[in-house]
């Protein structure tokens, strides 16, 4: 099917078990970076579906 946007993957957030408070930092940064390239996915579609709406 052809929609005209940008395809879409899922978001994935990754999963861990840190034993260390340094593993746990690591995690933490790993997860806003998941979240953060999903919330641009996001945006991009909104926007998009922004410039097509009749005004």
């Amino acid at each position: 099917m052809q929609s005209g946007y940008p395809p879409v993957i899922p978001c994935q957030l990754p999963s861990s078990q840190p034993r260390t408070n340094g593993e746990l930092l690591s995690s933490l940064d790993a997860l806003e970076l998941a979240w953060a390239e999903c919330a641009a996915q996001v945006d991009q579609l909104y926007q998009l579906q922004q410039q097509e709406a009749p005004r």
